[in-house]
């Protein structure tokens, strides 16, 4: 190796390079196998610890509504509780005007165990102005496996009569 001290202008001095030492002998590392391999688990899905879940949350007695969609196409909403894919969605909270309650939560979600990769899609339909509330303010809260993403924040307007208002987002997971 050869040295330059640039600072005193003076020539490059040889050095010598420290003796080789021993080379470490690497051994490979197998994993250990996890369930059988007939588990369920399947080519595009994710195995998680905590699931998936994502939260619709607002602060009115209007009928709002959560839907999520999967990337095989499978939904979860106030009519289609369950899916094949192991999804599962909570109460349907101010539907149809007839029990109120403030604030509001509806919840979708993935057990632990493995879920599909790709994208999710979000939907926030408003569905009725229950009682006369306005434009509603809402959080969508989603947390993939422990982890939670930045939250979704939005408002949408009160619907005209016979049609929804709706908000779209989407996530995905790898």
């Amino acid at each position: 190796r050869i040295l330059a001290d640039a600072a005193s202008g003076s020539e490059p001095a040889a050095t010598t390079e420290p003796a080789p030492t021993a080379a470490a002998t690497l051994e490979p590392i197998t994993p250990p196998v996890v369930g059988a391999v007939n588990d369920g688990f399947q080519l595009g899905q994710v195995l998680t610890a905590s699931g998936l879940e994502v939260t619709l949350d607002w602060s009115s007695t209007a009928d709002l509504n959560l839907e999520l969609r999967d990337p095989t196409g499978q939904r979860l909403f106030f009519d289609s509780r369950t899916n094949q894919n192991g999804g599962s969605f909570g109460f349907d909270v101010n539907g149809l005007c007839e029990v109120l309650s403030s604030p509001a939560q509806e919840t979708a979600e993935y057990s632990p165990g493995a879920i599909p990769v790709g994208s999710y899609e979000i939907l926030v339909y408003y569905r009725q102005n229950c009682e006369n509330n306005g434009a509603q303010p809402f959080t969508v809260n989603v947390t993939v496996d422990g982890i939670a993403l930045p939250a979704i924040i939005g408002t949408l307007q009160p619907p005209a009569t016979g049609v929804s208002s709706v908000f779209i987002s989407s996530f995905i997971v790898n």
